[in-house]
This record gives structure tokens, sequence and C-alpha cells, in this order.
């Protein structure tokens, strides 16, 4: 309607609050294009609130589709409106789009500067949702930094009080695993996956929640629950999951779960486009992760010569954790290349 009474002013409000409405995996190519349409709009219409919000929405649409500098693009727009008209929400929302950028860019020190930066302007400018985005973001940091398990306290904490946010049962479960507990790991994944992981709710936090259970199948070795979570992805092997943060590429979660049953050859494929992926976002946690798993996919196969291979590969992607001071990469990679070390070097 807006567009047929070409109403630029409505057809912006309609678009801005549409994206996150329709936020599910297979509506992402309309988002691409409504997006960048709202941008346009927004520019005609020459409104720089308006055009901030827009801006916001593309960026993480651009995100969930590989396209890293369209997203870079736009939240530095988006920052420079954000230092032009100082207006409360655009700078929330900018700072925390600064944080998650910095996250995916494995700026992790950075990163939690910016999201304590973001959570103190919500705060302020009493944003209802400055929490919750804040808990995320922490969550994917503290993931990649090696310290997720000190989350679970307060985790379960939250899904006492939330049991409704089915997302949390996921983190819950990625928690335990983190800390050592696998045992509470698998009865935190039992619920879900008993029931063919068909109670998630179906919105902008599936895709990230499905990954998420992805990684801890794989490496609980749950097989049954890993092929039903194939299933799930594997029309979404080409995106980036995100919700409020983005947790890498479909196609690197599909290589752990192939891998976790047993099917090598569709586990290298999706590892493979997984790296390319990652690297072509310069995504470099994302990368080594990737690398690290392709490693530990060829010390499980023990092809001719594939263990030295799977060496270096572990090998490089522990000096690249110490860089990215990323110590869960480190200690996945310690473990695997212990394991892997040949008989005389123990």
């Amino acid at each position: 309607m807006a567009r047929r009474c070409s109403d630029d002013s409505a057809l912006a409000q309609v678009l801005t609050t549409r994206f996150f409405a329709i936020w599910t995996p297979q509506t992402l190519p309309t988002r691409l294009a409504e997006s960048a349409e709202n941008v346009r709009v927004c520019e005609r219409l020459g409104d720089p609130l308006a055009q901030s919000q827009a801006l916001h929405w593309r960026a993480n649409a651009c995100i969930e589709g590989c396209a890293m500098d369209a997203a870079r693009h736009c939240v530095e727009r988006q920052r420079e409106l954000s230092h032009r008209l100082r207006e409360p929400t655009v700078m929330w929302l900018s700072a925390y789009n600064d944080a998650n950028l910095a996250l995916a860019s494995g700026r992790l020190q950075e990163a939690e500067q910016l999201a304590l930066r973001a959570l103190e302007l919500g705060q302020r400018s009493e944003q209802p949702d400055a929490l919750p985005v804040f808990a995320a973001q922490l969550a994917n940091l503290r993931f990649d930094q090696g310290r997720l398990g000190e989350l679970v306290p307060l985790i379960e904490q939250v899904l006492s009080d939330h049991a409704g946010i089915t997302g949390f049962r996921a983190l819950l479960a990625l928690a335990l695993w983190e800390s050592g507990e696998p045992d509470r790991a698998r009865a935190a994944v039992a619920y879900d996956a008993e029931r063919g992981f068909t109670q998630l709710s179906y919105d902008v936090t599936w895709l990230s929640v499905v990954c998420i259970y992805a990684h801890v199948c794989s490496r609980l070795g749950e097989q049954d629950a890993a092929r039903t979570l194939y299933s799930l992805l594997e029309p979404w092997r080409d995106q980036v999951a995100v919700s409020v943060v983005a947790w890498g590429c479909v196609a690197h979660y599909l290589g752990m779960l192939a891998a976790a049953f047993g099917d090598f050859t569709a586990a290298e494929r999706h590892l493979d486009h997984a790296q390319q992926v990652h690297e072509q976002m310069s995504a470099p946690v994302w990368a080594v992760q990737t690398r690290l798993e392709t490693g530990r996919l060829l010390a499980a196969r023990g092809a001719p010569g594939e263990l030295a291979q799977a060496r270096d590969l572990i090998g490089e992607a522990l000096e690249r954790s110490r860089e990215l001071a990323s110590e869960r990469i480190a200690r996945d990679a310690r473990e695997l290349l212990d394991a892997i070390r040949p008989p005389e070097a123990h």
C-alpha cells in the first residue's frame, strides 16, 4: 500500500518494522532486497534517523549473506550518523553493531569494551533490549575466549526465569560442555533432541540455536541428533547464522555434524566451503576454528599422509589462536595435538 501511494515515509517505516517481523532463514533473499530498498528510500527522504535504522538492519542482512565488506560499510555510515545525531537509540544500535563487527573480525578485547559501551548507552536511554543484547554478545565473546563455563549459573538463572526462550537451552548445553561437564551437557540437549528439535522457536534465533546444538552434539558424539540437525541446517549451508550476534557460516556446523556421524566426504566438502567463506569475510576466529575442524577431520579419517597434514593444520590453528587471544581454540588444538602426536614424541 505504501508503494502504491508513493509514500516514502510510510514505506521506510514498514520496511524497517517488517525486517525483524519476518526474520527467519528462508526470508534472507527478501530481507536483502528490501533492506537495500529501504536504504535507498531513506536517502531519497533525506531523513538521517530513518536512514540509520535502515542501515542497521541492512548490516545484519549483509552479514547473513556473507557480504562482510557491505556490512562494514553500513556500520561505518551508521556510526557517522550516530555521531551527528546524538540520538540515544541510534547511538545504542551503532555501538552494538560496532561490537558485533569487532567480534566477527577477531578483535576480542576491543569487542568487550564496545559491548560494555553499548550496554551503558542502552541502559542510560532505557532500551528494553540493552541487557539481552549484551548477554548475547558476552556469551559469544566468552565462548571464543574459552570462558563460557563461567556463565553457567547466569544462564541457568535466565532459563529458570524465561523457560519459553528456547535458545537458552542450547546456550546452557554449550556452556556446560565448555566447562567440562559432558553428562550435564548431554542432559541439557536431551529435551530438544528427544523431540527432533521441533520445539525450537522458529524466529530470528532459530538458525543460531540449531548451530549451537550442532556444535555440542558433534562434540558429544550424539549421532542420531547430529543427523537430525544436519537435515535442519542443510538448506541454509551458504548463510551465516545471525541473531543478535553471528556464529559463523552454517557450512562449518554441517561439516562438524557430518564428521560426527562418519560421512567424512560431506564433512570435508562443507568445511572447505566454510573456510572459503570465512576467509573471504575476513573473519579470522571463524576461519581458524574451521581450519582446526578440518585438522580434526583429517586425524579422524586417518588416510595415508593425512595425519601429518592434520598436525600442520592444528598447529597452525594453535599459533593463530594465540594472536587472536582465543583460548578455546588454543585448548582444543593442544588436546588434539596431544592425541595425535607420534608415540616417540610423548
